[in-house]
């Protein structure tokens, strides 16, 4: 995933709820973040063991993201891929939806004092 560094910072990224451990396998969920290239996230989630896998609709991750500057920031998926657990030699290209964040400028505020 792709960002502006100028814009947003990268805090935290937590597994979701999709890839259950059971009781013959497991999940994994790494983040990597390299503070060199700040403007790149890379999350790997799966599951191991001898399990079936999960079918249907659900959170894989949420990341959290601090406001650092005024602007807007595309936030893109810039590749994802999921490998069946019927068949490691396919892989599939699931759809993404890219989107963006806008940090507004804070507001003025008028501050008055009686002496």
């Amino acid at each position: 995933m792709s960002f502006d560094p100028d814009i947003l910072s990268f805090t935290n990224a937590i597994e979701g709820a999709f890839l259950p451990p059971s009781s013959t396998g497991d999940s994994f969920f790494n983040v990597f973040f390299d503070v060199n290239d700040p403007g790149i996230v890379q999350i790997y989630t799966g599951l191991t063991g001898l399990v079936n896998g999960v079918t249907g609709n659900g959170i894989l991750a949420t990341l959290y993201f601090d406001a650092i500057a005024n602007g807007t920031s595309k936030v893109s998926f810039d590749y994802a891929d999921i490998a069946p657990s019927n068949d490691a030699n396919t892989i599939l290209y699931p759809a993404t939806t890219d989107g963006s964040v806008t940090v507004p400028e804070p507001a003025t505020l008028l501050l008055m004092g009686s002496g």
